[in-house]
């Protein structure tokens, strides 16, 4: 059950329960009967009730190596061979049913229409947007998952390892982009941690293909100094920070690249994901790209939030 802190209502979140009050399944006497004291409770009391879907009962894809829609931020996502993370939920403000999974232009080799899976190589979608948001002047280091037909996404970000550690609720994004001095959180498939500290913008004209195009980010530094930030592999995952007295969190940035390498680190998603103990590189520095931006750009794209239809 979700209680939502605005005082909205409460969801009951119970598998297959949806399918039974909209119809399309018939009722067990057990379903019936909760769905009966659902109904007179919202009766008696006057408060909104509704009743949602679960996540599929299917523990082979209920891990952060292998998500399955509806999809969360801060999962690992497997491109051409290699391991990024996903960012967050996103929407068309005209079609809410069309979803997308914010992440960094560069996990795509800078191309649309790169297919796209969790990390055991389940089909999730194909990148999109990134000639809107890369190829350009100014460029940026973002683009989308659009998720296949029939595959949604929900406003959470993983806790730990599964939906039984709990979620990070995304309530909404950082609308005036990521000030300088800020604290945020990143979580991406190896670091999870509140160490980064914003800098200023950067703008960064070597490396980047084709080489001279100016792609601008916003820098951080370790709140701790020489301590991680983020790892190989954390690239497009969520950054942000906390809100609304710590019960939810805005969506700031994406992972985008990182600096002063520390060395290797145990990677144990990537590790469940490809069978074997896997070890990456992390940083302690590097630059973010920022959820605003891809907002402003790109015209009915919205992060989803506990209100989105």
């Amino acid at each position: 059950m979700k209680l939502a802190t605005d005082g909205s209502g409460l969801t009951v979140i119970v598998d297959d329960l949806s399918a039974v009050a909209r119809g399309a399944k018939a009722a067990k006497a057990g379903e019936l009967a909760l769905l009966q004291r659902i109904s007179a409770t919202r009766s008696r009391t006057g408060i909104p009730i509704t009743v949602s879907a679960g996540r599929a009962n299917n523990p082979e894809f209920q891990t952060r190596a292998a998500d399955t829609s509806p999809y969360w931020g801060g999962a690992m996502l497997s491109i051409n061979g290699a391991a990024c993370t996903s960012g967050f939920s996103m929407y068309a403000s005209g079609d809410p049913s069309r979803r997308f999974t914010l992440s960094a232009a560069h996990c795509f080799d800078f191309l649309d229409g790169v297919p796209v899976s969790n990390g055991v190589g389940s089909a999730m979608g194909t990148s999109d947007f990134v000639h809107e948001l890369y190829d350009r002047t100014a460029a940026y280091d973002l683009g989308v998952v659009r998720l296949g037909t029939s595959k949604s996404n929900q406003p959470y970000i993983y806790v730990g390892n599964n939906p039984a550690d709990g979620v990070i609720t995304v309530s909404g994004y950082r609308a005036d982009g990521v000030p300088e001095g800020g604290n945020y959180c990143v979580h991406g498939i190896t670091a999870v941690n509140c160490n980064l500290i914003s800098d200023g913008q950067n703008m960064d004209c070597s490396g980047w293909p084709p080489e001279g195009r100016c792609v601008y980010t916003i820098e951080y530094h370790p709140k701790t100094p020489g301590t991680v930030t983020a790892c190989k592999g954390d690239s497009g995952g969520p950054i942000y920070n906390w809100t609304n007295g710590g019960s939810s969190v805005l969506a700031a940035g994406i992972v985008s690249w990182g600096e002063n390498s520390l060395g290797s680190f145990f990677a144990p998603v990537i590790s469940e994901a490809w069978g074997a103990n896997y070890y990456v590189s992390c940083q302690s520095g590097g630059g973010m790209s920022v959820v605003a931006t891809a907002v402003n750009t790109i015209s009915g794209l919205r992060v989803a939030t506990p209100s989105t239809p």
